[in-house]
């Protein structure tokens, strides 16, 4: 009788001891709640850039969560130094068991201090290409676009990706330092064409209707003159000559900017093909085959 009460008063005590470990994690959770919800409102009255806020929206809740995790392990731990000995057995067990979730963390961190790219940004990474619309601290979300090549549509899939591929595929930005993209459109008339004429009128056609974008690229160059190491003396559209297999290739070279290069590419070819029904002296090109006859 005398060992069942002494039992049960342990079991009591025990479950005393639990409990009031239990209440100070609930306490824990809703002051770093409280704490994480005062510094992101204050962030968003103090921040008015909407990217910078989500980023420092994140920063916050990563960083109270961790602090969370640290207050909550030395209450169910006995003292620092145990503490510090639990962590790093802990860490020794996470770094086998789940290898990839650290490279996507430091993936996140690469991300995070140095901004290959942001929230908005259009991006490559290896074969994806997409307009950024997530990051978090596993992987960021694309919405995807069509080959850049063929204009670069959105095709309304988003495509999570890990944060590790950053350190292992290339990244390339279209949309971060220099927003603007040289764009080529080659055009082929065939060699009985007045090729010379055909040249001067495709000129002014691309130079008429990529006018404003020259401008705002030279106003950019002239607002940001030590944001970038690129410098071009000639911003304006020109055209290139070079002879084709079974033509005259005439190629359009303009700059644009990313996710507008299909609207204008579909305005430049309508005015050639409106040139070409117009101009008797100037023909499309295509392959041909001809045939002559040894014996006659």
């Amino acid at each position: 009788m005398t060992q069942g009460i002494e039992s049960l008063s342990r079991g009591l005590l025990l479950d005393s001891v639990a409990w009031g470990r239990i209440g100070l994690t609930v306490i824990i959770l809703i002051l770093v709640w409280l704490l994480r919800r005062a510094l992101q409102r204050a962030s968003q009255s103090l921040i008015e850039d909407r990217d910078l806020q989500y980023r420092w929206h994140n920063v916050i809740s990563y960083v109270t969560w961790i602090i969370a995790i640290l207050f909550i392990a030395y209450i169910w731990v006995n003292g620092l130094r145990q503490v510090g000995t639990f962590l790093g057995l802990l860490t020794a067990g996470l770094a086998i068991a789940l290898k990839d979730i650290i490279i996507d963390f430091v993936g996140w961190f690469v991300i995070l201090t140095r901004s290959p790219f942001k929230v908005g940004d259009r991006i490559q990474v290896g074969d994806d290409n997409g307009d950024v619309v997530d990051i978090s601290i596993l992987h960021f979300t694309l919405l995807e676009v069509g080959k850049l090549a063929e204009g670069g549509q959105s095709t309304g899939r988003l495509i999570l990706i890990p944060n590790a591929k950053i350190l292992t595929e290339h990244v390339s930005n279209y949309t971060a330092e220099f927003p603007y993209l040289w764009t080529e459109i080659p055009v082929t008339i065939s060699f009985e064409s007045d090729w010379r004429k055909a040249k001067q009128m495709f000129l002014s056609i691309v130079q008429e209707e990529t006018e404003d974008i020259s401008g705002q690229v030279r106003d950019f160059l002239k607002r940001n003159p030590g944001k970038t190491l690129i410098s071009y003396d000639v911003v304006t559209a020109t055209i290139y000559t070079s002879v084709a297999d079974h033509g005259i290739c005439l190629t359009l070279r303009f700059l644009t900017e990313p996710r507008k290069r299909r609207a204008i590419q579909e305005t430049l070819w309508e005015a050639v093909l409106g040139v070409v029904d117009r101009e008797s002296d100037i023909d499309l090109a295509y392959p041909t085959r001809r045939i002559v006859n040894l014996e006659s």
